[in-house]
């Protein structure tokens, strides 16, 4: 019987995204989640070997590396607690890295 973490139904729905940092530099961010330790991802089916580490206030912020610019990517993710109880996987979240990335500036006049 799998114990669930308590987390809103829309837990990875709308916290789950990536965000565009430093100019080659992206992540997979989830605010705090009370009761998390760390979290697995689930990349196009595929667990990833590595066990992130929740920070204290049970957020994440994982550095995605080694993705092929164009190429379209599934993300989820399954937060796990001290005890090792994980939640159900979370909304799948669709990105594709871009082939170019672009530098935006706003100017008033």
């Amino acid at each position: 019987m799998k114990k669930r973490i308590l987390v809103g139904s829309l837990f990875f729905m709308l916290l789950l995204l990536v965000s565009k940092v430093e100019a080659r530099d992206y992540y997979l961010v989830c605010d705090p989640q009370v009761g998390v330790s760390s979290y697995t991802l689930i990349v196009n089916g595929m667990v990833d070997p590595v066990v992130y580490p929740a920070e204290l206030d049970g957020s994440v912020k994982i550095l995605l590396t080694g993705y092929v610019p164009g190429t379209p990517y599934i993300f989820e993710l399954v937060a796990v607690d001290v005890s090792g109880w994980g939640s159900d996987l979370s909304d799948p979240l669709s990105a594709t890295k871009p082939v170019k990335s672009l530098s935006v500036r706003i100017k008033s006049e």
